[in-house]
């Protein structure tokens, strides 16, 4: 092979002829991989113009890197260092082009799920001119040899760049998905986490800076003043009728609203109740986890059974695919257990979970 990294006509004489082919396909073949190349380019690439800040933030991030695989392994770090959120923001309406949603993504929102990282990842790449793509796959923790089940829990999206005379190379910028191989077993996976590139985060989510107190207001002269028994009660009285009645009222429309909702979205708000609830016991999610990993961690404290809403979950945030009847029933079912254990373990917020929800 050349020193370019592109195949010649000798180079593929040589590789038929090692697979046992007649010379005579060689023109052939290197016609066949010339307009591979051309669909390629044609169908792989795009003409995408950065903004300022964003292509500084690049300068920095490439900055004494020696290739375009380094460039892009500093990216894939870096994006890795953002946070992984199952319900990002909203898009805003106002982003219309791929130059628009880098700008919002990387300095904006700076959190979302695999399908979010694996865009960015494909239009970063493409606007560095390579020819990138979107993949939608599955992805499997590796432990032992042996045979695995695929379940829609292992729903997973990454990105692929192509490079000649290689092919195309898959990268992983989720946070908590990174892996320097396909075929890593769970061990490996977990020790390569814990070693980190020497490259800036440039796109890292900053941390939150908690809002500053307000001044004491200044203490006002304390007087003594007797009320009567019924001047007390009486308000107060109201006050509980009119509460009771707001939240009576406030119940209704929210029925309302479920009832109307469709059967996918009404699993997926009856999801994220259920997650709040594991919330309120102090076993949500921790940053960087999957929802998979967090049932799998979460398991013993729950039970298995009152987490089996979380595979569908996985499969409608990821897909187009919808729920059954059956599977909503389930996570009723589910919920009705969480707020069993939510009583058991933690009364106080059980009670303010049945009078606010």
């Amino acid at each position: 092979m050349g020193s370019d990294n592109r195949f010649s006509e000798s180079d593929w004489q040589k590789a038929l002829v090692t697979m046992d082919y007649e010379p005579y396909n060689t023109e052939y073949a290197v016609s066949l991989y010339e307009k591979y190349k051309k669909h390629i380019k044609d169908t792989y690439t795009e003409d995408i113009t950065l903004p300022d800040t964003l292509k500084d933030s690049f300068d920095t991030l490439f900055l004494s890197a020696d290739s375009q695989y380094e460039k892009l392994k500093r990216l894939e770090y870096s994006l890795g260092q953002m946070s992984y959120d199952l319900d990002p923001p909203t898009i805003p309406q106002e982003v219309n082009s791929s130059s628009e949603y880098l700008e919002y993504f990387l300095e904006k929102s700076k959190r979302g799920y695999c399908s979010y990282y694996a865009t960015a990842f494909v239009l970063a790449a493409r606007s560095m001119g390579l020819p990138a793509r979107y993949v939608q796959g599955y992805r499997i923790y590796i432990k032992n040899k042996g045979t695995y089940t695929v379940t829609s829990n292992m729903a997973h999206a990454w990105p692929e760049v192509y490079f000649e005379g290689k092919g195309w190379i898959a990268f992983e910028p989720t946070p908590g998905f990174y892996s320097d191989s396909s075929w890593a077993t769970f061990d490996q996976i977990m020790a390569e986490r814990q070693t980190q590139l020497p490259v800036p985060s440039v796109f890292s989510s900053p941390a939150i800076t908690p809002e500053p107190e307000e001044a004491d207001e200044p203490e006002e002269e304390i007087r003594t003043v007797t009320v009567s028994g019924s001047a007390i009660l009486i308000p107060t009285l109201f006050a509980l009728a009119f509460f009771i009645l707001f939240l009576t009222v406030a119940r209704i429309i929210r029925r309302h609203r479920f009832s109307r909702l469709d059967l996918r979205q009404k699993y997926i708000r009856l999801s994220k109740d259920n997650l709040q609830i594991c919330r309120a016991m102090n076993l949500g999610l921790k940053e960087g986890e999957t929802l998979s990993e967090f049932g799998q961690r979460i398991g013993k404290d729950t039970g298995d059974q009152l987490l089996s809403f979380i595979p569908v979950y996985e499969m409608l945030l990821y897909s187009e695919r919808t729920n059954s009847e059956a599977d909503l029933q389930n996570a009723f079912e589910c919920r009705k257990g969480l707020m069993k254990l939510l009583k058991k373990n933690r009364f106080i917020r059980y009670i303010i979970r049945v009078i606010l929800y």
